[in-house]
């Protein structure tokens, strides 16, 4: 700990996390995967799912 102290590295990591910015990244990021997760959680079963997999990916269009 006191090396990054005295480096000033916790600082930068500490304005890094409260920075809107980051969570805006974030945000769009899942934004972006949640159609993706969402079909993959609906067709994440043992029985052929590829005729689900279009009809979720259709619901997006």
């Amino acid at each position: 700990w006191n090396f990054y102290r005295v480096e000033d590295k916790a600082q930068s990591i500490k304005n890094l996390t409260v920075e809107d910015k980051l969570w805006d990244k974030i945000a769009y990021f899942f934004d972006f995967i949640e159609p993706i997760r969402c079909m993959l959680r609906a067709v994440d079963e043992d029985d052929p799912m590829l005729h689900k997999v279009y009809a979720v990916w259709d619901e997006y269009d």
